[in-house]
């Protein structure tokens, strides 16, 4: 996240502006992002298998999943995959 790419190329969609919490988590997990943006949530396991497809959803219920370490990815509202997060689900 350096930002030297995107020359010319002005977005309030930068990772860091993505808060995703609790970590670890027991049944939710929630996703903050700037008050306005429109973003896409999907949930994998770490060989890759998507768990949670896409969701707009802020608040993903996660207690059915087996305890582990799960990845987060987030994409904004034309697919661009704007942040990818680790995440451990605990009882």
């Amino acid at each position: 996240g350096t930002g030297t790419g995107n020359v010319g190329v002005s977005t309030t969609n930068t990772d860091e502006n993505i808060i995703i919490y609790p970590n670890p988590a027991s049944s939710e997990l929630h996703v903050e992002v700037p008050q306005g943006t429109a973003v896409t949530v999907r949930i994998l396991s770490m060989d890759g298998r998507v768990v949670i497809g896409e969701t707009e959803s802020r608040d993903i219920n996660v207690s059915h999943l087996a305890n582990g370490v799960y990845l987060v990815q987030i994409y904004d509202t034309t697919g661009l995959l704007i942040k990818t997060a680790k995440f451990t689900k605990t009882e």
